[in-house]
């Protein structure tokens, strides 16, 4: 089943299910014609299950702050991984945009060592987790959540 949204905040949960770097969720929903948009999130470590409501696939920008070594996010319900392969600097964020295929790090393109497949998010249940080597820090997934 897919997550049910109402009409103010509503919170996404994550469930653990090993020990592993944290992963946070944002994502953006309509609250109708001229509601504007609420900011959704939730956070977890190892593997998270994301419940994403809408009939279309979305396609995350994904965002690594450093230090982490050739983080690697992997969406294991669609079989999916991507792995950015180098290190990520303390005090620097990695981030990798799905729907545009571009990968910059501290502004600078660094799509060359971008390898895997480009994650996308489907509706209902997807098993997501984050590896990183000396990983301090939750990295972000976040989309807008509008269809059409």
């Amino acid at each position: 089943a897919g997550l049910k949204l109402f009409p103010g905040q509503n919170n996404i949960t994550g469930q653990t299910l090993s020990a592993q770097p944290t992963m946070t969720v944002q994502y953006y929903t309509a609250l109708g014609p001229g509601g504007g948009l609420v900011w959704e999130s939730g956070e977890a470590g190892g593997a998270t299950i994301i419940e994403a409501s809408g009939l279309d696939s979305a396609f995350p920008l994904w965002t690594v702050p450093g230090p982490s070594t050739n983080p690697t996010l992997t969406n294991i319900t669609t079989g999916q991984s991507i792995t950015w392969q180098g290190t990520v600097p303390a005090g620097q964020t990695l981030e990798i945009d799905m729907d545009k295929q571009t990968a910059t790090l501290a502004g600078a393109n660094v799509y060359a060592f971008v390898s895997g497949d480009w994650i996308r998010i489907d509706p209902g249940s997807n098993r997501m987790t984050y590896v990183g080597t000396g990983a301090t820090q939750a990295s972000t997934l976040s989309w807008n959540n509008i269809v059409g």
